[in-house]
């Protein structure tokens, strides 16, 4: 088999989506190798299933994840539209349970319109406020998110898949990773099965709750 440009290891929601973006955005022979015979088998599967929004993310000191979640929202959003994927707001209360809490609810509204957010998608809620929303939740108050969003997060990797694949990118299932060899031009990725091994000039290692072993095969993170 001829080398691949780019060999993502994972087919979770993060390999899938980094493998439909770099389709559109550069030339070249990309594969997803995946240990599965389906994408989104397990974390991807199993998380909250809820895109959230960055109000609880220092902007300062968590910059980057902050920008990175509130430019990602509105992608989600635009891309559950238009294929038709199910988008449900089903908001988010981050309650006080003690008085001294509410400085910290303060702190997260001040946070979200730093990173980003509307002013109509936060509030600070009293405690009666909150018993009206959530009449079982006793709280001193709590902040309000009004735009954290449910979604099928597995539905979402299956459809990337799929508009990935149509741009070029090939899935490989069922491709469990054994041992990763380092050439003077090319990656040599060997698969546990005894199959074929399958070369790559760049890797990107995506592979969820294996990528300490993933990376530590490349004497990385040991």
């Amino acid at each position: 088999m001829d080398p691949w440009d780019i060999v993502i290891i994972g087919g979770g929601i993060l390999g899938t989506s980094l493998s439909y973006w770099l389709e559109n955005q550069y030339e070249g022979r990309m594969a997803v190798v995946e240990k599965e015979q389906q994408v989104a088998v397990h974390t991807s599967k199993r998380n909250t299933g809820v895109v959230h929004r960055p109000f609880y993310l220092d902007p300062v000191k968590r910059r980057v994840f902050a920008r990175s979640s509130q430019a990602a929202y509105g992608m989600w959003k635009s891309y559950a539209k238009e294929r038709g994927l199910p988008w449900s707001p089903v908001t988010t209360l981050e309650a006080a349970t003690r008085d001294s809490d509410m400085k910290r609810v303060e702190k997260y509204y001040h946070w979200g319109i730093e990173n980003g957010m509307g002013e109509d998608e936060l509030e600070i809620l009293s405690a009666e406020e909150v018993r009206r929303l959530e009449p079982h939740v006793r709280s001193h108050g709590a902040i309000w998110s009004k735009t954290d969003t449910s979604v099928d997060y597995p539905s979402f990797t299956r459809s990337l898949r799929s508009d990935a694949e149509r741009e070029g990118a090939r899935f490989i299932l069922g491709f469990e990773v054994k041992s990763i060899q380092v050439t003077k031009d090319f990656l040599e990725i060997q698969p546990k099965n005894g199959g074929e091994a399958i070369r790559t000039r760049f890797l990107v290692n995506c592979a969820g709750g294996n990528s300490v072993r993933i990376a530590h095969m490349l004497g990385v993170g040991r």
